[in-house]
């Protein structure tokens, strides 16, 4: 996914004391959309090593007053130069990601999904790039769409300066 510009949503919440981090992913170039939550730290070293991977180059996040999480985030989002959008958070409102994936994605893929968008914090960030990207509008491309799992198993814990080491 590195070889074009990623867009990604991040929202947290808390559940019992965990961070749960949901982040979703689209790459307009090759058509994909990408998608999971998970437990990350205070640190947010997950969601860094994620954004490093990935290759994003922008992030949308709700918008408001920001709360000590956000800003430990938005930290995050500086040391790895990624442009960070605030958008309304109505945005991330996940109630109608399972019928606006009906249409975005093959056929295929609809029916092999269909069950992961019941995950509220995932879904939610989901919703935030279908709207925020108005993908919706562009009837051509219904149909067109893939989705991936985002496995936080299968990435390398490298930060923004082992990144920037590493070039």
């Amino acid at each position: 996914m590195a070889d074009s510009p990623v867009l990604i949503a991040v929202r947290v919440t808390m559940k019992a004391s965990e961070r749960i981090v949901g982040l979703a992913s689209l790459d307009l170039a090759s058509k994909c959309f990408a998608f999971g939550s998970y437990a990350d730290d205070e640190r947010y070293t997950t969601v860094e090593a994620l954004l490093m991977q990935l290759g994003c180059k922008e992030c949308i996040i709700p918008g408001g007053e920001q709360s000590l999480e956000e800003r430990h985030l938005s930290e995050v989002f500086q040391r790895c130069n990624i442009l960070c959008s605030e958008v309304p958070k109505q945005h991330f409102v996940g109630r109608n990601v399972a019928q606006d994936m009906g249409r975005l994605l093959r056929k295929e893929e609809e029916l092999q999904h269909a069950e992961k968008f019941e995950e509220e914090t995932s879904s939610s960030a989901l919703a935030a790039i279908i709207q925020y990207t108005d993908v919706l509008a562009n009837i051509s491309d219904h149909g067109s769409f893939t989705l991936q799992d985002i496995d936080v198993g299968r990435f390398m814990r490298l930060d923004a300066a082992a990144m920037r080491a590493l070039h």
